[in-house]
């Protein structure tokens, strides 16, 4: 594109685009599916507009989603941030519902329920390297350590996991497959929630 970002469209999509210099924003138009990598200037924000959402960054690479035929709209973020809102006007116009959207979630909006929300990806991609050897490890410290890797926020009781300890090898599996071994070796549960994990755990008895 001008301004030095990139745009891959998927068979059958369609994309307009407006130039910074007749608007003082970057704006495209989008109908169908495409990934965006998105060239960051802080002065003129990129927005990608469908029929049904606006999506506005500075600088990221995304998914959008508005293909003819199905339900819902969805923005998935593999870099950086989007901020995804209901479109309400023919122009860049968003309603004050907003969502921030980061790597590993994604922003769903349902046209019939004139509902937008935030969720995980179903398969959240690790961020960082990491390891994944835990020798009588604090929970607490896997918990982390999963989180940091994948870029996902885990919400847990700390007081409940303060005596929790793991023996616990893992590998290349899923985040949510590893996760499943965690509450295995401990009785416990989780749940995805607004694009985050929440841990259930009861507590552990102290050694």
């Amino acid at each position: 594109m001008p301004d030095g970002s990139f745009v891959t469209l998927a068979p059958g999509a369609t994309l307009r685009y407006r130039r910074a210099e007749e608007t003082g924003q970057r704006i495209a138009y989008l109908k169908g599916e495409a990934f965006f990598d998105v060239f960051h200037d802080e002065s003129h924000p990129f927005s990608v507009l469908t029929d049904q959402v606006v999506s506005t960054v500075l600088g990221t690479s995304f998914w959008v989603r508005a293909v003819a035929g199905q339900p819902d709209v969805q923005v998935q973020v593999r870099t950086g941030a989007v901020r995804v809102s209901r479109r309400t006007g023919p122009s860049t116009t968003e309603s004050a519902a907003s969502v921030v959207v980061r790597p590993n979630q994604q922003a769903v909006y349902s046209p019939a329920r004139q509902q937008l929300w935030r969720e995980l990806v179903a398969e959240p991609v690790q961020l960082a390297p990491q390891s994944f050897v835990f020798n009588d490890r604090p929970v607490a410290e896997v918990l982390e350590t999963l989180s940091a890797a994948y870029g996902v926020d885990i919400a847990y009781d700390a007081k409940a996991l303060r005596s929790c300890t793991l023996n616990l090898s893992l590998g290349n599996e899923p985040l949510f497959d590893k996760l499943n071994l965690v509450c295995e070796a401990l009785g416990a549960r989780y749940e995805a929630a607004d694009g985050r994990i929440v841990f259930h755990s009861q507590p552990c008895a102290a050694e």
